[in-house]
């Protein structure tokens, strides 16, 4: 199998900006890098039916999202024709969808990452003599890395499978669209600012040559992320949009050679991640990858809690609990952790420059090219620690 791997330039991409709920700053900056990889897929179908999530349709007078608090596109992959592939995420708890297409129209037996069952979104069929399928599978990756994607798809003669993984979204309160025969009629979904809508869409064409795909939607034309024409034929394509405020998303596309008119077609939003924390209390929550910058988290629980890539530049964090956290890669830069108790955290890549560490509790915890607050590296340092460099 051959994946087509596309760069792109890590100064194309904003600084991604993570807000925290509950608190009382506005929002923090974390700049995510990394690498797209596009490539288009086929598969089959289950018929799996999604609710919408919980979100109120505001229409043209929605709450807009800040720039920075939204999903973003992490890498799309090809399965080349595989029922099993794989895709990499770029962080922990990113969000893998997979789209699952193809002909003829068969329930796959199981749709696995890493083993692990995903869960079917919605699924439809395309009426006519040439019937297809097109469904959309989620799941939530917990580590960063290679992800090992297996679709059980016996009977199928045309297959073609597609993975995107997403960060800062979540699975829960996924909202979905389907239309199952028409080949002029889209989908519509209505999902909260910041969420990130994937279409997908499987045309039994019968040609043996790809067609021109157009796209239309509303408030916002979705962006075609890849394509695949298979055998004789199949066209399938699928395209995402992000949505920039709460409200109703439509979106439709069409293929020059679907004389047939035998199109099958899905919607899913994925809505941005919040941390689930009650007041000061977030001890074992998923909190990567959020933005703390100057909050007051005076006593604050973070036990156990999941703070990859947190953002905590200048927090107070006086007398917070941190026992056995990740803050892997997390930013704690010129942050008061007077009294904080961070025995058994995992502060591997972590940057302490200039935190105030007056009477913390360091014991057990995991170094590993961490900066200290002195500004050196617990890695050059002898022995490799923090502990006499400011913790």
């Amino acid at each position: 199998m051959t994946n087509r791997t596309i760069n792109i330039d890590d100064a194309d991409k904003p600084p991604h900006y993570l807000p925290f709920r509950g608190t009382s700053f506005d929002r923090a900056c974390l700049n995510l890098g990394g690498q797209m990889r596009l490539a288009r897929f086929f598969g089959i179908g289950a018929l799996l039916g999604g609710l919408l999530g919980s979100a109120a349709f505001l229409g043209s007078t929605g709450v807009a999202a800040p720039a920075s608090s939204r999903v973003t596109l992490d890498q799309a992959v090809n399965g080349g024709g595989s029922t099993s592939f794989s895709i990499s995420t770029s962080n922990p708890n990113e969000v893998i969808v997979i789209a699952v297409d193809g002909w003829p129209a068969l329930t796959p037996s199981s749709v696995t990452v890493d083993g692990n069952e995903a869960k079917g979104i919605v699924g439809g069929t395309n009426a006519g003599v040439n019937t297809g399928f097109a469904s959309i599978y989620v799941y939530t990756a917990p580590t960063a890395g290679s992800h090992a994607i297996a679709i059980d798809e016996s009977g199928i003669e045309l297959a073609n499978n597609m993975a995107v993984s997403l960060i800062g979204g979540s699975i829960t309160g996924a909202g979905a669209g389907d239309s199952g025969s028409d080949g002029t009629t889209g989908d519509s979904l209505t999902t909260t600012a910041g969420a990130y809508i994937l279409y997908d869409a499987d045309f039994d064409t019968g040609n043996c040559t790809i067609g021109t795909f157009s796209w239309s939607g509303s408030p916002v034309v979705p962006t075609t992320l890849t394509s695949l024409h298979t055998g004789c034929g199949n066209d399938s394509v699928f395209g995402g949009e992000s949505a920039s405020s709460t409200g109703t998303y439509s979106a439709n596309v069409t293929d020059s050679d679907n004389s047939a008119s035998e199109q099958s077609q899905d919607m899913v939003a994925i809505p941005f991640n919040t941390c689930p924390g009650i007041g000061n209390n977030y001890s074992g929550e998923n909190c990567a990858y959020y933005g703390f910058r100057g909050a007051n988290l005076n006593n604050a629980n973070f036990s156990g809690a999941n703070l990859t890539g947190a953002n905590l530049t200048g927090v107070n964090l006086n007398n917070a609990n941190l026992t056995n956290a990740n803050l892997t890669n997390a930013n704690l830069t010129n942050a008061n952790l007077t009294n904080a108790n961070l025995s058994g955290a995992n502060l591997s890549g972590a940057d302490l420059d200039d935190a105030t560490t007056s009477n913390a509790d360091f014991n057990g915890v995991k170094w590993s090219n961490t900066t200290c607050p002195d500004g050196t590296n617990s890695s050059t340092n002898s022995p490799k620690t923090c502990t006499g460099h400011g913790a």
